[in-house]
């Protein structure tokens, strides 16, 4: 990715809960409020912090802060990082027949 131009970057996995709280354009519910699954916690200075589950809105805050036209675009960027995910997903049983 580096020789294609990529630029690696490394993304919080503890995030502010109000990057989660904007509320979208079409007046729809924000993400915290659509998911029910954020791990809530206080950082020492008593601010509400979150785990996670994606990196979504740190993009976000990355993109408004960096492209201002679209003369600066394209961006390549990417993230090799551990995921952790406490969420229900559905359990895929993959049966392969035994070879005779």
């Amino acid at each position: 990715m580096d020789r294609a131009g990529g630029q690696e970057v490394t993304m919080p996995v503890i995030q502010p809960r109000d990057i989660w709280e904007v509320k979208p354009a079409d007046g729809g519910p924000s993400r915290a409020e659509s998911v029910d699954i954020l791990f809530h916690l206080k950082d020492r200075r008593g601010r509400d912090m979150v785990l996670g589950p994606t990196h979504e809105e740190v993009v976000t805050l990355l993109a408004k802060e960096f492209v201002r036209s679209y003369r600066d675009l394209p961006q390549l960027i990417y993230q090799i990082q551990v995921k952790l995910r406490d969420e229900p997903r559905p359990v895929v049983v993959c049966c392969v027949p035994a070879s005779s």
